[in-house]
């Protein structure tokens, strides 16, 4: 019989081992219910709808703030939520992150040490550990009401509309906040602005048989993107043209450039350089953001600097930040079944979250909530974030331009997007 229950428990152990989820059941559980729900930009409801109910269920008291955009229909509920023990809401420290993710939306997959899934890592992982982590120091008694509350937010992905809104609402200021992003569990030291470009060319239509006549806009828009330089740039939308038989008059393409520099000044680089080219109009599109440097703690955590933007470029507040998270947004040496391996579950492991990293992560969440409340952990203004790479170097003979727009792969933190 001692033999039979032996066995039994071995191979309960075993099968623990091979499958990390079973290890933490209730985290798990959570982020695979989250990843259930579609919620791309500007239709997180369904999110929304069961994450606030699972807090409610827990115990906290949930508020859930509106949240318009003119981008979005007025009449699509959108609502951020704000989380806290008992009735104080004037938390010192907001534990943050998004609820929405970019289309399109696939429902989750998983095997024994990942999971798979539209939001997977960005940023329903780090959402997943930071309300455990949360929860599991509530109900130990190690935080009270007025410690921590949760606040998670909408459009992070496309509007940061869910982030303003928050902020123009507040009436105090937090001590902390801590948002989760794809970090690589590296505290990030920094990451990088953003732009979108909207590139219009114009050109002269003429019937398909006799092109000659004519002036393809969609040729015009190709030749002129190459313009804008070697940095973190991705061709992010282009259209154009009406018919078949007809040349195209008019294409139009939105370029994405990932700045370690103020967007405005790349903004003013580009108008300068290449703005007054025949045919070409340039207009900005949306909300420019700038690089960020974050807070850290010093003997704690590995650092790293991030090659993508959050929308801690909308907290205006004065106060100490500092980005943390589960998942990457690049294919590195974390993975080594290979890239291969990684197009079979939808080409970017933007998409890819791992348990066991999930499972530290729970524990790095309850160090920091302690230590930062205690006093233990004392995050410092000591981050940094990437800067053009030949301002800091010789610039030689370079333009302007050519500095400013030099390829920050340099620093080899390029080529992901956020």
């Amino acid at each position: 019989m001692r033999s039979s229950t032996f066995s039994s428990v071995f191979l309960l152990a075993s099968v623990a081992a091979q499958n990390l989820s079973l290890q933490h059941p209730e985290l798990f559980s959570l982020h695979w219910r989250m990843l259930e729900q579609n919620s791309t930009s500007g239709f997180e409801t369904p999110t929304v709808d069961f994450l606030s109910g699972y807090l409610e269920d827990k115990g906290l008291t949930v508020e859930l703030q509106p949240v318009q955009s003119p981008i979005v229909a007025y009449n699509v509920r959108r609502q951020n939520i704000f989380a806290y023990i008992g009735s104080n809401r004037t938390c010192r420290l907001i534990l943050n992150s998004h609820t929405d993710v970019v289309p399109p939306y696939f429902p989750p997959t998983d095997n024994d040490t990942d999971v798979c899934g539209r939001g997977a890592n960005d940023a329903k992982g780090s959402i997943a550990c930071q309300v455990t982590a949360s929860l599991e120091l509530k109900d130990a008694g190690v935080i009270k009401e007025g410690d921590v509350c949760l606040m998670y937010d909408v459009g992070e992905e496309q509007y940061g509309d869910g982030m303003r809104t928050f902020v123009d609402s507040l009436t105090y200021t937090p001590e902390w906040i801590l948002t989760g992003e794809p970090t690589e569990s590296f505290q990030a030291t920094g990451h990088k602005g953003s732009i979108n470009i909207n590139v219009t060319a114009i050109g002269d239509t003429a019937h398909s048989s006799v092109p000659q006549y004519g002036r393809n806009a969609i040729l015009e828009l190709m030749n002129f993107i190459p313009s804008f330089g070697n940095t973190t740039l991705s061709l992010s939308s282009i259209r154009g043209g009406t018919i078949s038989n007809q040349v195209a008059d008019r294409a139009e393409a939105i370029v994405n450039s990932r700045v370690g520099v103020p967007a405005k000044e790349i903004w003013d680089i580009i108008t300068e350089q290449v703005g007054n080219v025949s045919n070409i109009i340039l207009s900005r599109v949306s909300a420019s953001s700038n690089p960020l440097a974050m807070d850290v703690i010093e003997g704690w955590l590995a650092k790293k600097i991030m090659p993508y933007g959050t929308d801690l470029g909308a907290w205006t507040i004065n106060n100490t930040k500092l980005l943390l998270g589960v998942g990457s947004m690049c294919l590195d040496e974390r993975f080594p079944q290979g890239k291969e391996k990684l197009l079979l579950v939808r080409r970017d492991i933007c998409y890819r979250a791992l348990c066991q990293e999930m499972i530290d992560m729970v524990v790095y969440y309850k160090e920091f909530v302690q230590g930062i409340l205690n006093g233990t952990l004392v995050p410092i203004h000591n981050g940094t974030f990437p800067s053009s790479y030949l301002l800091e170097t010789n610039t030689g003979n370079l333009t302007k331009r050519e500095i400013a727009m030099q390829d920050y792969e340099a620093r080899r933190y390029g080529g992901c997007m956020h």
